[in-house]
Parts: structure tokens; C-alpha cells; sequence
């Protein structure tokens, strides 16, 4: 299954039903990045997008495994580290009607406010769509 989507300005689209994000953007510090370049590479399972920034690199590579997605990040040539990196920022999400926080970032409280919290017994793994449970785990790393 394909569950990634590359468009040429460098955002991309999840679709991992019944959980969609269109339009994500990777930001550094809660502020989109500004890169200078971007360049795509597609092999048979694996995207790799390249932002150039004024200040380093950020790469992000989204496979495509038989049964789920994984994104993985490398940021690199920064002078300065940043407190964080939010790689789905700016996605919209839609298909789902609970989420959950997995960590007390800042960055992911305006999305968490927006959807209904809920406790259950689904797994925490990013990525991974759990069998009997209506809603989709994000882990925000």
C-alpha cells in the first residue's frame, strides 16, 4: 500500500485509513522551515525529501512497509541544535474522532485541543493502525 504522497514543494499527504494528514510541512522550533532547495528521491519503498536551509539540512524519509508507515528525520550542519523539530506541522488531519497526546509539546496542543482525548487500550507505536480501536496513534517524537 502506498501511504505517503510527495508534492513538489516539499509537503506531503499520510494516508493510513481511516487516519489522513494532508499538507504536512516539517518546522523547527514551531516555525515552518525556509529551505533554500529541495530535492526528492524516490527509490521502490522510500521517499527521501532533502529541505537545504540557510543554516543546515533537514531530511526527512518516509517508507512505505507492507503494513505501516514510518518517517524518520536527520538534521544536520546546524550550528545551533533546536529545542525541537515537528515534522507533520501544519497537517490537517481528518478520519479520525479521538486523539491523544503522547507528549507535552507545546508544538502539538493547538491539534490536541481541536479533537476529543480519550484513554484506551490501543498501541502507542507510531505509525501503527490498531486493530479494534476507532482512533489512530501519532507518536510526536
Amino acid at each position: 500500500m502506498e501511504f505517503w504522497r510527495v508534492h513538489p514543494d516539499g509537503s506531503f499527504d499520510l494516508n493510513a485509513e481511516p487516519l489522513i494528514l494532508k499538507g504536512a510541512f516539517p518546522a523547527i522550533d514551531g516555525i515552518p522551515v525556509r529551505p533554500t532547495a529541495i530535492s526528492i528521491d524516490r527509490a521502490s519503498e522510500v521517499t527521501t525529501i532533502r529541505y537545504t536551509l540557510a543554516g543546515g539540512e533537514l531530511e526527512l524519509r518516509l517508507t512505505n512497509h507492507a503494513t505501516a508507515p514510518t518517517l524518520d528525520s536527520t538534521i544536520s550542519c546546524m550550528q545551533v541544535s533546536p529545542r525541537s523539530i515537528q515534522v507533520l506541522a501544519g497537517a490537517r488531519a481528518t478520519g479520525v474522532t479521538r486523539g491523544r497526546r503522547t507528549t507535552p509539546n507545546p508544538a502539538t496542543r493547538h491539534w490536541t485541543k481541536r479533537m476529543k482525548l480519550a484513554r484506551n487500550n490501543c498501541s502507542r507505536v507510531a505509525g501503527k493502525r490498531p486493530e479494534r480501536c476507532s482512533s489512530f496513534p501519532v507518536a510526536v517524537i
